[in-house]
């Protein structure tokens, strides 16, 4: 019997970009954090719950290895004596990027939570009191004893990791968040959820729930080494794990795991694939695979399986006809599962079931006795009840030929659409026609059987939406019907259409790149003219189609300045909505005259020669920021604003404004201290300066955070309304300052 699989998938990796408070005992930063989240749209493929496979598992050795040793409670005196010692470090490490939110000292005040892991390690999880003492002065070695406690608006939580050594007890992990006293388990041992299976022994804890990278961390102290500045690798999508690096996992990134189960018939007898262990116990295999389809039982067990095979005087030729044979039978089975015990912020962990059924002794069904492999050792056991429930994983899908024939006919749909090498990529072309002989003729599975599952790559769902996300940004910017022209506004229901609804795709064909036209005037009062063309692609894989036209310049001129606009895109474009950077370096960028060559983008910032000690002078200052997500940078901004006694505004979202009026000082202040934070781009667009105090007259009363979202819950604003509140407090003119082109009311 001839057991054959096929999984169609389509597969989409989407890269993210979002700043997070990383820190770590020997350095606290704001960083912007880029990590890969893949999104499958999946037909006909196998999936089976994780919770679920850990239940079957359960009596022939656990998914993953875990420690079920819990802690030793530590009773309340003596947890609150040892935390309180490690207060003033506590302190160091909130004060380090953080000292506008919490610049008071913060105490003590619950023990929520302490045990003793091990001989040398305790674990905490504390609740946090803000108090009248400046924490600063506490740091340097003043006494804590006469602070008062004083209400704070967003109260701290940590959990905290220690190592004690003689009297002394350091903090090696720790993780503080506003609230996160409500994410602490209060049944369960800390130490157990503490604890890592690999030479770490011990990673920070961070309560599942408040995991992500979008949580705000005000302290984020994980375990682990952290991989090398210029390793290439995603960071965990899952969020954080309390631990850095490798950890336990043979790489950084995505890391795959498989569960072998490999059954065969041995007589009236069916017997399983298992690891020999000392109790004689039956244990299924889990091995780290670095190539899923042509070692889909990983290299120790393929090492194995040669070295068996010729023990059997099998030619060269022939085990590998063996082997393909086996592999080719192998049917996977994605698990569905969060995060693993063995995941880090660096690596983490994708499983899979991989499943054979050698019925008729084929393949590997004719090996009777396996070689050691030093560690590893396998044999075959009779299945019992438990092994032989595993054995749904090795069956293959029932009607696999009317399954290829609507398969075939997808993609010859796609590949219709779709016909730029980039945008559709086949793992194997040659496998396709044997799927076409297959439909026609099933007794070629006989003749050849090397048929294998039918991958390929595609990106297009999240491409749309965030082209479509784009669009409704520079639509409430270029409100006049001649400054953004579509060529088919019919095509952007269709785009909407598939972001809601994938197979409409198929329903409908007829889908178009999507191609506009903008108006643009730049520096020079040029006005130019865009002609831009979406690929399906963009922006995930391929750059915009934009090309510059201008009845005012002759043929050589605007050559010119397309040639630069070439080299602007392919130097800057980073997969991610680039049009907005787009038309502003067209607005900032000269045109080129007969007596000067193109000159490019100006420079992030404006630098200004502002002499502190000065006598009192007002300043207004505006800001520029590629986008403003992060909350913490936000809440920071907002608490800053207040201390220096600053008005203004922020507007978050893509791109970010910030204006701030006050003493001069205050200003410097202020964009010295913004301007550390990690940004992606940020740059100071403008300064106003008045030196008579009685001409400067604030324009704004308060300092706050502005809401103009295109609709709820999105991060693009209507800049058509940004205009408007600009107008209304007598700064409109400052626009084109931030922009590099007049505003427009969305209201006219």
């Amino acid at each position: 019997m001839i057991s054959i699989t096929i999984n169609l998938f389509i597969i989409a990796f989407v890269n993210f970009q979002l700043c997070t408070c990383s820190t770590d005992n020997e350095n606290a930063a704001m960083k912007e954090m880029t990590f890969s989240v893949p999104i499958s749209m999946l037909q006909d493929e196998r999936e089976f719950d994780g919770k679920k496979l850990k239940k079957l598992l359960k009596p022939l050795g656990k998914l993953y290895n875990t420690s079920s040793d819990e802690g030793i409670p530590i009773n309340s005196t003596e947890a609150t004596l040892s935390v309180e010692k490690m207060m003033v470090e506590l302190n160091r490490l909130i004060q380090k990027e953080y000292s506008f939110l919490y610049k008071q000292y913060q105490k003590l005040k619950t023990v929520i939570q302490a045990e003793k892991c091990d001989s040398t390690t305790n674990v905490y999880a504390v609740t946090l009191q803000n108090t009248d003492c400046e924490s600063k002065l506490i740091i340097e070695g003043s006494p804590a004893t006469n602070c008062s406690d004083v209400a704070h608006h967003h109260p701290l939580s940590c959990s905290i990791l220690s190592k004690v050594a003689s009297a002394d007890e350091k903090i090696i992990g720790a993780y503080c968040s506003v609230g996160l006293e409500k994410s602490f388990p209060k049944k369960k041992s800390i130490c157990k959820l503490s604890r890592y299976p690999g030479e770490e022994k011990f990673k920070t804890f961070v309560p599942e729930e408040v995991s992500s990278w979008f949580h705000d961390a005000i302290v984020y102290v994980p375990t682990g080494n952290r991989p090398l500045s210029n390793s290439m690798h995603s960071n965990n999508y899952r969020g954080r794990q309390g631990i850095v690096g490798l950890g336990m996992l043979p790489h950084l990134g995505a890391v795959q795991m498989n569960v072998v189960t490999i059954f065969r018939k041995n007589g009236k007898t069916t017997e399983v694939l298992s690891l020999i262990n000392a109790n004689g116990s039956i244990e299924i295999p889990k091995v780290f695979v670095t190539n899923p389809i042509q070692k889909p039982f990983g290299d120790e067990i393929d090492h194995i399986l040669r070295e068996a095979f010729g023990t059997m005087k099998l030619s060269s030729s022939d085990i590998e006809d063996k082997l393909q044979k086996l592999y080719n039978a192998t049917i996977s089975t994605k698990v569905k599962h969060r995060a693993t015990p063995y995941d880090t912020d660096d690596a983490y962990v994708i499983t899979e079931v991989a499943g054979v059924f050698d019925e008729n002794k084929e393949h590997i069904g004719s090996i009777n006795t396996f070689p050691s492999d030093g560690k590893f050792q396998i044999g075959w056991k009779e299945a019992d009840k438990s092994a032989l429930r595993l054995k749904r994983f090795a069956k293959p899908p029932k009607g696999c030929k009317d399954c290829f024939k609507t398969h075939l006919e997808e993609i010859t749909v796609l590949r219709s659409m779709f016909r730029e090498p980039e945008e559709l990529t086949f793992d194997n072309v040659e496998n396709l026609s044997k799927l076409e002989a297959f439909v026609v003729n099933e007794t070629v599975l006989f003749e050849d059987t090397s048929l294998e599952s039918v991958s390929f790559s595609l990106k297009l769902k999240d491409c749309f939406k965030m082209q479509l996300e784009e669009i409704t940004v520079l639509r409430s910017m270029f409100r006049e019907p001649e400054e953004l022209t579509f060529d088919n506004v019919e095509n952007l229901n269709k785009l909407e259409a598939f972001v809601v609804n994938e197979t409409a795709l198929l329903e409908d064909t007829s889908l178009e790149s999507v191609s506009f036209s903008m108006k643009l005037k730049n520096e020079t009062n040029c006005t130019l003219v865009l002609s831009v063309e979406l690929p399906f692609t963009y922006p995930l894989c391929q750059p915009p189609l934009v090309v510059i036209g201008c009845s005012s310049l002759d043929c050589h001129k605007l050559d010119a300045l397309n040639v630069q606009l070439r080299q602007y895109i392919s130097s800057k474009f980073a997969q991610a909505p680039f049009l907005y950077d787009i038309a502003q370096w067209i607005c900032e960028t000269k045109v080129p005259t007969d007596d000067e060559a193109p000159v490019d983008e100006g420079s992030d910032v404006l630098e200004t020669n502002e002499q502190p000690n000065e006598s009192k002078v007002f300043c207004r200052y505006w800001i520029y920021s590629h986008h403003i997500y992060n909350k913490v940078k936000r809440r920071g901004m907002l608490e800053l604003a207040k201390q220096l006694d600053l008005t203004g505004f922020c507007l978050p979202g893509k791109p970010g404004v910030v204006c701030v009026e006050g003493d001069r000082r205050d200003c410097i202040q202020f964009w010295k201290q913004v301007r550390k934070w990690t940004w992606k781009k940020i740059s100071l667009k403008h300064v106003e300066e008045e030196e008579d105090s009685s001409l400067f007259v604030r324009k704004f009363g308060t300092f706050e955070e502005l809401n103009f979202a295109t609709q709820p819950g999105s991060r693009h604003m209507d800049f058509g309304l940004l205009y408007k509140f600009m107008v209304d407090h007598g700064c409109g003119d400052m626009f084109i300052f931030c922009f590099g082109m007049q505003g427009r009311d969305s209201n006219l």
